[in-house]
């Protein structure tokens, strides 16, 4: 700090002042003497480690601002992009049976009829339908002419295949799981000729 004033007594009350605030540092207001002669603004620079300080939570707050705006839009359910919906047959416990892309299994409902899906509410709920915006495309060992796409509500088609339209069962957690088959004795696979697969898992 270089303080430069004609009064010894005013320099040594600002130094005494300053060497209080260093462990602490807040910007002082400019200080005018009174002295004759005498009118100088006193200016003084913070310690290193507050700048040091200030720069770290600078970047941290950068650090945070990329995290979240990386972490948006992630979707945790079982909906695929509209461009990546496709349904393929493969092999299982039960047998050749239709499911997503990934392999996750796809149900039937026994109360549905003619490709039309009476499966709301509470239903839709634990059997999520494999509905997209656009209409699901045919995969490795699909027979295309048994692949449809029902119009679920405005703007959303759900694939049927046969004359089944395929849910999801929100029990199953992986590629694999065949928790779903014979719920209530309502629910189960559908194999690659379209048929209901009744056999248990």
């Amino acid at each position: 700090m270089n303080v430069r004033l004609r009064c010894p007594g005013v320099r040594r009350d600002l130094e005494a002042g300053f060497n209080r605030r260093k462990r602490n540092w807040i910007e002082p207001a400019p200080v005018r003497s009174t002295c004759s002669g005498a009118v100088r603004a006193i200016h003084s620079s913070p310690p290193k480690g507050s700048i040091l300080m200030r720069a770290r939570f600078v970047l941290l707050g950068a650090v945070a601002i990329v995290g979240l705006a990386g972490c948006g839009g992630s979707d945790k359910g079982h909906a695929e992009k509209s461009e990546d919906v496709a349904v393929k047959v493969s092999r299982s416990e039960l047998g050749p049976i239709i499911t997503d892309r990934y392999g996750r299994a796809l149900y039937a409902f026994t109360k549905d009829r003619a490709g039309t899906s009476v499966c709301e509410d509470e239903c839709i709920a634990t059997w999520p339908a494999l509905a997209s915006k656009t209409k699901v495309s045919p995969g490795q060992g699909i027979d295309k002419s048994l692949l449809k796409n029902s119009q679920r509500s405005a703007g959303t088609f759900q694939a049927t295949y046969g004359d089944w339209p395929l849910y999801y069962y929100a029990g199953d957690e992986k590629p694999g799981d065949l928790g779903g088959q014979g719920v209530d004795d309502e629910w189960f696979v559908v194999g690659a000729d379209g048929k209901l697969v009744k056999q248990e898992a």
